[in-house]
């Protein structure tokens, strides 16, 4: 359990053939959370020696439009340049604003997508 100050979270770690995979659980999203549970996930997953992450989401709300924008900007400056990530967020209809996110992030030189099932994100991880 991680606590950022303000917001409670979870992150659980299973290590899988050629990958991390990082479930984190709360129950509300926020960007000073994102911030911090990303570095945790992105250092964990180097400190391990993997090379691609899997981040799976579980949170009841979603962040505004601005919120994914700041968040994801930030990612590439957390050390994840290198490594390739697959995301993949519990609750479907937060897909169009990850989709952003995914657009946001790669345009800055992140090698990620986002994925509807752990299934296809595990596939293009091992491709």
């Amino acid at each position: 359990m991680s606590n950022n100050g303000t917001e409670t979270f979870e992150i659980q770690y299973q290590e899988c053939e050629g990958y991390l995979h990082a479930f984190i659980k709360g129950k509300k999203d926020s960007v000073a959370a994102a911030l911090v549970y990303w570095q945790c996930v992105i250092d964990e997953c180097k400190r391990r020696g993997f090379s691609a992450l899997l981040v799976e989401e579980a949170f009841p709300n979603q962040l505004s439009t601005l919120d994914i924008f700041t968040v994801t900007s930030a990612i590439p400056g957390m050390g994840s340049i290198g490594l390739k990530i697959a995301f993949v967020d519990r609750k479907a209809e937060h897909s169009e604003l990850n989709l952003f996110g995914e657009s946001v992030a790669v345009n800055r030189g992140v090698f990620g997508r986002v994925f509807p099932t752990l299934e296809e994100a595990a596939a293009w991880l091992g491709s």
